[in-house]
């Protein structure tokens, strides 16, 4: 009996060991992210390997710590068949290692340490349920290495699939020096399919699959990304570049700025007036405004950026003249306020400005414009006796036209041409020509010609005077 408790001891002794051996551990800090990501509410990190597991996540690696916005994430996938069994991640300070939930039960938050143990073979995901953000300096993950032949990571892609606006530019990761095969109409790709080596440009809906290839690695599963391309602004004015030169100390009286090939003005109110604190753009209190350039295209939606920082109860809207062509918007929290106009009064060559009507605080960051379709115009028509003799009136009418212009030379009108307000008179044979315009659209020409005759007698007067005699 006793030889068998010993026996038994020396091979639990053995396993314990052994299991020593094999774990192991990778230690990834906040340099393996620098650089990746994005300011502000995150993005898409690139991801590093260590050993046998894949990190990524979502927010913004610097050059200090890994920023872990609200709703952010850190994940740890596991490569060539190693399990994870601890996940710890350092905070620069407890202030800052925040609140977190995991994609598999076993997280917990200590000091300035946020740890998760268990056993997974697949992605670990952790989550930073708090509003502020999370400053993480260090992760380190503890694993038991794979038997058998290794897999290539599944690829990741850089934006995550989802509704973008505006063309994105999607990169592609997965185990170093795989070779990464993709396709980009939704059917599954080959070593047939195209190579990937630089970022694929997505500018309209596309489905991308891809998968990776490397000797001696088992080939990794197919991964999918479907992305939806909405239209982006035709024009955005971001109040954050230094290129406007705006004031640092506050300024009320109306003032024009301009950057590239945009002015605005601005304008405070007493007491409260206009500045630029880097971050975002206060607008003063009611009756402040910010007056945007003047475009040839009809405006159908302006979208602005507000900053977290600002009011909750501050009102303001989209002007044109002292008409308020949208609805107002409360608040300035949010990252996108919509201010949709409607069809009547989108309108090209008018001033648009954004007015701040009751409260204060108005902080924003930056403005996105999109431009209507321009309204069809139907050509002019022209009116006048041909042939005549000595003189003729002519008249040129285009209902719901803004102007028309038009030419007696046989060229045709362009807005540079002669205006046309009322009746003309003619006394010699000419051409006229004439186009209607509404906003930035123009008609197509429009043309008569009006022939001068010298005093004639016709059959019927001979036939009149004959009958009379």
């Amino acid at each position: 009996m006793r030889k068998l408790k010993l026996f038994l001891s020396l091979l639990m002794l053995f396993a314990f060991s052994l299991g020593n051996v094999w774990a192991e551990t990778a230690e990834f800090s906040y340099s393996d992210l620098s650089g990746q990501g994005a300011s502000g509410s995150g993005a898409d990190f690139t991801g590093a390997t260590k050993g046998d597991v894949f990190m990524s996540g979502k927010g913004n690696g610097n050059t200090s710590y890994v920023q872990i916005y609200a709703n952010g994430t850190l994940t740890f996938t596991p490569l060539n068949g190693a399990t994870i069994t601890k996940i710890v991640l350092e905070a620069t300070t407890s202030g800052y290692v925040k609140t977190w939930s995991s994609s598999q039960e076993g997280v917990s938050v200590s000091d300035k340490y946020v740890t998760w143990e268990g056993s997974s073979t697949s992605v670990v995901t952790l989550t930073n349920t708090a509003s502020g953000q999370a400053r993480i300096k260090s992760m380190t993950v503890t694993y038991t290495e794979g038997s058998g032949t290794p897999t290539c990571a599944t690829p990741t892609f850089s934006p995550a699939a989802g509704s973008y606006e505006g063309t994105q530019n999607v990169t592609i990761s997965s185990t170093a020096g795989a070779t990464i095969y993709y396709t980009t109409d939704g059917s599954n790709p080959s070593t047939s399919s195209s190579v990937y080596s630089s970022p694929i440009a997505v500018s309209a809906d596309m489905t991308i699959k891809a998968y990776a290839v490397k000797a001696d690695y088992d080939d990794s599963e197919v991964a999918t990304a479907a992305y939806t391309i909405t239209e982006g602004p035709d024009v955005t004015i971001d109040l954050l570049d230094e290129g406007w030169g705006f004031p640092t100390s506050k300024v009320i009286n109306e003032t024009s700025y301009t950057n590239g090939s945009y002015t605005i003005k601005v304008a405070g109110t007493s007491g409260n007036g206009f500045r630029t604190y880097g971050t975002y753009f206060l607008l003063g209190q009611s009756g402040a405004y910010i007056e945007l350039p003047v475009f040839t295209s009809p405006i159908a939606k302006i979208v602005v950026a507000g900053n977290s920082n600002g009011s909750g109860t501050v009102a303001w809207n989209i002007y044109q003249g002292e008409n308020a062509v949208s609805t107002a918007a409360s608040g300035c929290k949010n990252d996108a306020y919509t201010f949709e106009i409607a069809a009547a009064n989108q309108k090209a060559n008018v001033a648009h400005t954004i007015k701040v009507t009751s409260a204060a605080n108005l902080q924003i960051k930056n403005i996105k414009i999109y431009f209507g379709e321009a309204a069809a115009v139907d050509a002019p028509t022209i009116s006048g006796e041909t042939p005549f003799v000595g003189s003729t009136e002519v008249t040129i009418t285009a209902e719901g036209a803004d102007a028309i212009y038009y030419t007696l030379d046989g060229t045709d009108p362009t807005v540079n041409s002669t205006k046309y307000t009322d009746a003309f008179t003619l006394d010699a044979t000419k051409t006229v020509k004439a186009i209607a315009v509404k906003g930035s659209n123009a008609s197509a020409v429009a043309s008569k010609e009006f022939t001068k005759v010298v005093s004639y007698t016709t059959i019927a007067d001979i036939y009149t005077k004959a009958v009379e005699v």
